[in-house]
């Protein structure tokens, strides 16, 4: 429907010696007219020149309080072929091809060069060629689908309207130069059918029809309103003549002459009223002669329901009003800037495509937006943590110093060797003294400093402390077996490796048998429960294996 806005809406038409304007305004279902314009085109301005026409045009508008903006373009009758087709069909997809193939057959003018545009009328059943296919211009043609009867999936009735291309950019280039925007370009005798068909919005009968005349300033166009759609339509140049009589007289030469064309008509119902639009001299001089001419009642149309005049009298221009009116009832039309064509089939689905894209782009969107959130938070926490861990750094580093230090500290404690205990472990292996005594007793330490092996995947045993402690000893015993049996108690234990410092001999001071005994251990403290069992030589190989030594080979004796 066609929106109106509160300054209100424009329909303009234009012929060879006549320019028409309406300005109307939507109250409800009314219209309220605000403006109309009715004037002849002078001979300095010519038809044909789209351009000059439409500069004169716009600025008459302009004087006359018209907004510029959209307008309802009309097209006089006789530029347009006009046909009521019943087509074999019923499909809407197949309606348009076909009404363009079955029109393009008849038409006056190159084909290609045609805008076809139609009106769905009714669809009709089977064997019903009660509607007939002839040409609203009046020649008989034979009544149903060209000549063939409606076939059992039945047919649509439709009416067609041809148009030139040239016409249309004639009305674009006038259009332009005038400062207006057309919204619609239609046929003017429709929005006579339309002024015509709410008048007796009452009327059920399909067989009757109704008359009407457009006295314009050119001629006459006659059209018969039937079930609600035109039936019939003719349009005849009337000479101009200065007298107001003597076109009259024209004026009704021609409608009888129409009148003739449609009672050829096959079927055509018999006419109920008649009702004449136009300059009002003429129609009054003409309306009784019509109604006499063909014996029904005849009226000049002064007023309408749905249609407020007021002040303003619309005389020739109820045709432009009826364009206007007719996207309020709902009234079908024409428009040959956007004619009909067969429904898109894949439009739903690419709606659906289209829709499933945007609910997709949606909801990466959104996925988008939360992952980008998240990242922004982690990207927050990232930067504080950052932050406290340049903060906490140097700390960090000053501990793990202090920690290796200690660490370094400790191992060099455990270097120390307890020497008062090492000689109880002694004293306490020794035999009665009447058997056997010592004569010296000496201890030194080689200690090559505390290690640190990196490599080592035990933390515990990176840290190494490798040393040797040794012990000789000298004495005399009363007999060889003593002195065995006083070595064979360390080669006994792990605590100590024993071996002789030199041969055995005789002849000792006290004792028969002097000996010298050289024990060699890793324990510092015996006391402390340090033997490993790691023999003395396993010591000195982990110590050659170590990646760091700190200190130097130590020596001591007691």
């Amino acid at each position: 429907m066609i929106g109106m806005a509160g300054s209100g809406h424009l329909a303009v038409d234009y012929s060879k010696r006549r320019f028409r304007a309406v300005q109307v305004s939507r109250s409800g279902d009314l219209l309220r007219v605000r403006r109309v314009l009715m004037a002849d085109i002078p001979v300095s301005v010519q038809p044909d020149d789209p351009v000059s026409l439409g500069e004169w045009a716009g600025d008459l508008l302009r004087k006359a309080g018209f907004p510029r903006g959209k307008a309802v373009f009309a097209i006089p009758r006789d530029q347009v072929s006009l046909k009521r087709l019943t087509l074999p069909t019923t499909d809407r997809y197949e309606l348009p091809d076909m009404v363009r193939l079955t029109m393009q057959r008849d038409l006056p003018f190159d084909p290609s060069e045609a805008v076809i545009d139609f009106v769905p009328v009714m669809e009709v059943g089977a064997g019903n060629s009660g509607v007939s296919g002839a040409a609203v211009s009046g020649a008989g043609v034979p009544p149903a689908i060209n000549g063939v009867a409606v076939p059992a999936g039945g047919g649509t009735v439709v009416l067609v309207a041809a148009i030139q291309r040239r016409t249309i950019e004639h009305v674009r280039e006038v259009a332009r130069a005038a400062g207006l925007r057309i919204e619609r370009l239609s046929l003017r005798c429709m929005g006579l059918a339309t002024v015509v068909r709410t008048l007796n919005e009452t009327t059920d009968d399909n067989q009757t029809a109704w008359l009407g005349i457009d006295v314009t300033g050119d001629g006459v166009e006659l059209m018969v309103l039937s079930n609600g759609s035109v039936r019939f339509s003719r349009a005849a140049e009337v000479p101009h003549a200065e007298d107001a009589r003597q076109f009259a007289d024209a004026v009704v030469t021609e409608t009888r002459r129409s009148w003739m064309s449609y009672r050829v008509v096959e079927d055509a119902p018999e006419i109920s009223g008649a009702f004449v639009v136009g300059d009002s001299t003429v129609t009054r001089l003409t309306h009784e002669q019509i109604g006499d001419l063909m014996n029904v009642r005849t009226e000049v149309l002064t007023t309408h329901p749905r249609i407020i005049a007021g002040e303003h009298e619309l005389a020739g221009a109820w045709s432009l009003a009826g364009l206007l009116l007719e996207p309020i009832v709902g009234a079908p039309s024409f428009d040959f800037l956007n004619p009909r064509r067969a429904p898109d089939r894949n439009a739903r689905v690419r709606q659906y495509a289209l829709a499933a894209s945007g609910a997709l782009l949606l909801l990466a969107v959104g996925a988008y937006g939360l992952a980008h959130r998240g990242l922004s938070d982690m990207r927050s926490r990232l930067a504080g943590l950052s932050e406290q861990i340049r903060a906490e750094t140097p700390g960090h580093y000053e501990y793990e110093r202090e920690y290796w230090r200690l660490q370094h500290l400790d191992r060099w404690g455990e270097a120390r060797v307890n020497w008062l205990e090492h000689l109880l472990q002694l004293e306490g292996r020794l035999p009665d003294r009447s058997q056997l005594v010592l004569d010296g007793w000496a201890g030194s330490q080689r200690f090559n400093g505390v290690q640190y092996n990196d490599r080592a995947t035990d933390a515990a045993k990176r840290w190494s402390v490798p040393r040797e402690i040794i012990i000789s000893l000298e004495g005399e015993a009363a007999s060889q077996a003593v002195v065995d049996r006083f070595r064979q108690q360390f080669v006994q234990t792990q605590e100590y490796q024993a071996r002789p410092a030199g041969p055995d001999t005789s002849g000792g001071k006290r004792y028969p048998f002097p000996f010298k005994l050289t024990l060699r251990t890793s324990v510092g403290d015996p006391s402390a429960g340090e033997a490993d069992g790691a023999p003395t030589g396993s010591a000195e190989s982990g110590g050659a294996t170590a990646r760091r030594r700190n200190g130097g080979e130590r020596g001591e004796s007691l």
